[in-house]
């Protein structure tokens, strides 16, 4: 599946498609894009401009590692997993997962090692200049 998140019918479509008996832990695009502008935040600080966003890969879950202390049983939320290409971000996937604690926030940012590479030599970089 490759959705572009400019086309939020189908999105919402496919997010409805995953999550139709659910209640609790669901995604939008209204939380997709809400959770962009931190992401892009980060990636700018990690790769610098978009160009160099082709590949990355992105998790994004409502309340993904909270639940009530008296819950029983491990609760399910809606993961929906966005990707960079040239022509801007596009939804891969989505689908109910049980819900992990290794995951902090609601969104995570999934880099391949060649990406995970540039980002160390951008970010030395960047620091070397700021110490000029």
């Amino acid at each position: 599946m490759k959705i572009n998140l400019k086309n939020e019918l189908k999105v919402t479509e496919t997010l409805d498609s995953v999550q139709k008996r659910c209640s609790a832990r669901l995604a939008s695009t209204h939380t997709i894009k809400a959770n962009l502008t931190g992401i892009e935040r980060r990636l700018n600080l990690m790769l610098g401009g978009k160009k160099n966003w082709v590949g990355v890969r992105v998790t994004i879950a409502e309340n993904f590692g909270t639940k009530p202390g008296a819950y029983k049983g491990i609760p399910e939320s809606t993961c929906a997993v966005i990707e960079y290409f040239p022509s801007g971000w596009f939804l891969t996937s989505a689908e109910r997962t049980y819900s992990s604690t290794n995951q902090k926030g609601d969104w995570e940012i999934l880099l391949t090692d060649e990406l995970k590479k540039m980002a160390s030599e951008y970010m030395l970089s960047t620091l070397i200049h700021e110490n000029t």
